[in-house]
């Protein structure tokens, strides 16, 4: 592996607590020639006509089609590896690099392929995705469970998963939901990356390692500035490259990591992680969490949150970011229909603003994971999607900026060519913004803005320029 990866079963990474992957008496690490050959034997592949190649055990020729993405060396040399792999056991299989979002548009709605590979990205340690990305009834679910996997005694674990209050309970069921889905592979993990970033250090400081995602990514695009020998913070340009343009402005839509770099710069939630993984408040100040033990005005089995937000943050055309707009998008993710961020808020029953700036948020169960449920989602502006409606969510299409595109984060769009580069710069008036100033001792900043741009390069590649400023965590 070279030192920059390393081998992996589990579909969820050794850098994460509720892994499985040290825990497993066996593992697919090396290749098995002589075993694959006799398990496919046994099942009836054979070579009937001693052309060299495997029949089905129906008698007919079969081949199996490997697509990569045609942007990325590594995935063409990924798929090239899994076609010798095939062909080491006689199977006729070839690797064929492919436009990604082509591909990754089919799995979104179960189209044909043989085998495609992707890859993940992950910004916590929650794993209750395990309960409705593999989960049978999401086996003909549009945006859900790619290989269509079905098994009951993996659902079976899925109330402990999602309900149970305790780490340890919850801990047990995502491991035996892993031992089952490694035993049945419906997916082949083919490494885990170990993440090197190169970053230039003479210019520009505030670098975060972060340590889901490294150094590119949220918390570098949010505290990096140019040093004060550099006539900074605000002002200069900094770069860093995106392996592939973006597919959408739509972030209900999208599961690209490489959309997600940018469209994770355009929202904020209640709560986020910082770059050590801990919950930092975001949009609130505090919180409350009640069961029926709490308060007995919270119904048995039920729990209640309270979310105090901020009193200062708005929207990029002015308007307040409320409680009113976090009650609408917990409630507009339940009820759209097909929603993926409202497949965990199936048992919320009440989402609602008890005044402009507190959020009262109810669940008729209890569970480990309600709070990074309610308080990890982005939210929307209610004065926007009011318009769009419920069944809208997947068919609005921003364009921003010919369009405006009415988001809350620290940056948003400013300039975008499809296939060429996204350019998005600082907003000024984000509730965490520093203000440049000019007084005595005080350098003025070289550019009033603060800009990424996305630059799609000659192979796929993406560049990013960030030009002007920085953000800083400071509530005003």
């Amino acid at each position: 592996w070279d030192g920059l990866s390393y081998p992996q079963d589990s579909c969820v990474p050794q850098v994460n607590p509720f892994s499985v992957e040290d825990e497993l008496t066996y593992h697919y690490y090396e290749a098995n020639v002589e075993l694959g050959n006799q398990m496919l034997d046994d099942a009836g592949f054979e070579d009937v006509d001693d052309d060299g190649l495997r029949e089905a055990p129906n008698g007919e020729d079969f081949d199996i089609l490997i697509e990569c993405a045609d942007s990325s060396e590594i995935a063409i040399e990924v798929g090239a590896v899994f076609a010798d792999a095939l062909q080491a056991l006689s199977v006729d299989a070839t690797s064929e690099p492919t436009d990604f979002y082509e591909y990754l548009n089919r799995l979104y709605f179960h189209g044909d392929y043989d085998m495609v590979f992707l890859g993940s990205s992950f910004s916590t340690f929650d794993v209750d995705w395990l309960a409705y990305e593999y989960w049978s009834e999401y086996v003909d679910e549009p945006y859900w469970n790619f290989p269509n996997f079905a098994n009951d005694t993996y659902d079976s674990y899925r109330e402990d998963l999602l309900y149970s209050t305790d780490y340890e309970s919850v801990r047990e069921a995502a491991i035996e939901m892993q031992k089952i889905w490694v035993y049945q592979s419906p997916m082949i993990i083919a490494y885990e990356n170990f993440e090197i970033s190169a970053y230039r250090t003479d210019r520009f400081e505030g670098f975060k390692n972060d340590v889901s995602g490294g150094v590119p990514g949220y918390w570098t695009n949010y505290k990096v500035h140019l040093k004060d020998s550099e006539g900074g913070p605000f002002g200069g340009t900094f770069t860093w490259s995106n392996p592939l343009d973006i597919d959408t402005f739509n972030t209900m839509v999208s599961s690209s990591a490489y959309t997600n770099n940018i469209l994770m710069m355009l929202y904020d939630s209640l709560i986020t992680q910082d770059w050590e993984g801990k919950d930092v408040n975001w949009l609130i100040t505090d919180y409350t969490a009640e069961t029926h033990d709490d308060n007995a005005e919270v119904p048995e089995g039920h729990t209640r949150f309270t979310f105090n937000m901020l009193q200062n943050a708005t929207w990029t055309d002015g308007e307040p970011l409320t409680a009113e707009d976090v009650a609408f998008s917990l409630n507009y993710f339940r009820d759209s229909p097909g929603n993926p961020y409202g497949a965990d808020l199936t048992d919320m029953t009440a989402a609602y603003a008890k005044t402009p700036y507190t959020l009262e948020v109810e669940f008729n169960s209890e569970s480990y994971w309600h709070l990074h449920t309610v308080s990890y989602k982005p939210v929307i502006p209610k004065h926007i999607f009011t318009e769009i409606g419920l069944n809208g969510w997947n068919t609005w299409d921003p364009n921003p900026p010919a369009e405006e595109m009415v988001t809350s984060g620290p940056f948003n769009v400013s300039e975008y060519v499809a296939g060429e580069f996204c350019e998005i710069s600082r907003n000024p008036n984000y509730f965490y913004a520093p203000e440049p100033t000019g007084g005595p001792g005080t350098p003025e900043p070289t550019a009033p803005d603060l800009t990424l741009a996305l630059v799609a390069g000659a192979v796929g590649a993406a560049v990013v320029i960030l030009v002007g400023g920085y953000v800083l965590m400071r509530q005003r």
